[in-house]
């Protein structure tokens, strides 16, 4: 299975500076590693908490599978999954101290969304409202939930999803890595069924912030994704529309955007 992939982040229109993070990477057995992060505390603690998060979440599954030759050695889906969520804890106690070292950066802290593509199946570890969705030639569908107050609201039968994309407290979140000494992440695992007869049969996972969210439905999204050149590596042109689109409609939020197209 070939693997392309591109990332950007943007300011937007309306901030002064970027908090969001990200790091995508293709390990040499043929996985692919992605992780968004959206910051907080201040324009300079939001983005040092962002970058934190990243680099020593990449740090931990680097040590699983920067030894890994080809994906059918890989270790099996448990390792795998505990990985992930040690780089999520990790990540939590490192943000989390450089918080308790400076009083500038007091109660800083990050979403984390993050999947490891490996042979037929996607794993995805998130913590806070930046969302990792998966698009074929039928659907999108959203992979992740959103840890936010809003998402509570709906899910509890106070709130319809279209009040929540609108309501002024939708950029509250529940949970976050390094706000608190520990960290509950979800962790999610999407089988790829892929019919490689197909040669047109695109599947695309998506990791982004709600920088892109709040300003770009989902049904926009997947037009964006559908609508490209179907040949060969488009992953760059559509992230770039994407945040165009963003942009267009707003542009209140940094954005970022990550597409794996499998």
């Amino acid at each position: 299975m070939d693997l392309f992939f591109s990332g950007i982040s943007d300011i937007g229109k309306r901030r002064s500076s970027n908090q969001d993070s990200f790091k995508v990477k293709k390990y040499k057995c043929g996985a692919v590693l992605a992780v968004v992060c959206d910051g907080m505390g201040g324009a300079r603690g939001g983005q040092i908490a962002s970058r934190i998060a990243v680099d020593k979440f990449v740090e931990s599954v680097d040590a699983l599978m920067e030894p890994l030759k080809h994906v059918s050695k890989a270790p099996g889906q448990f390792q795998v999954a505990e990985t992930l969520l040690e780089g999520v804890y990790n990540a939590n106690s490192e943000v989390y101290s450089a918080a308790k070292r400076e009083t500038e950066f007091s109660g800083m802290g990050t979403t984390l969304v993050a999947s490891l593509v490996l042979g037929r199946f996607v794993y995805t570890v998130n913590v806070g409202d930046s969302r990792m969705y998966i698009a074929d030639s039928d659907k999108i569908v959203q992979i992740t939930h959103d840890h936010s107050y809003v998402q509570y609201l709906v899910d509890i039968g106070k709130m319809t999803p279209e009040e929540a994309r609108s309501s002024k407290n939708k950029n509250i979140i529940t949970r976050a890595v390094g706000t608190e000494k520990d960290v509950e992440p979800d962790i999610y695992l999407t089988e790829i069924k892929k019919d490689d007869s197909i040669d047109s049969s695109k599947i695309y996972v998506l990791l982004c912030t709600d920088g892109l969210t709040n300003h770009v439905s989902s049904k926009e999204v997947y037009e964006t994704i559908m609508q490209s050149d179907d040949s060969g590596d488009n992953t760059e042109g559509i992230v770039a529309e994407l945040i165009d689109s963003a942009n267009r409609n707003g542009g209140s939020d940094n954005i970022t955007a990550v597409l794996i197209s499998l």
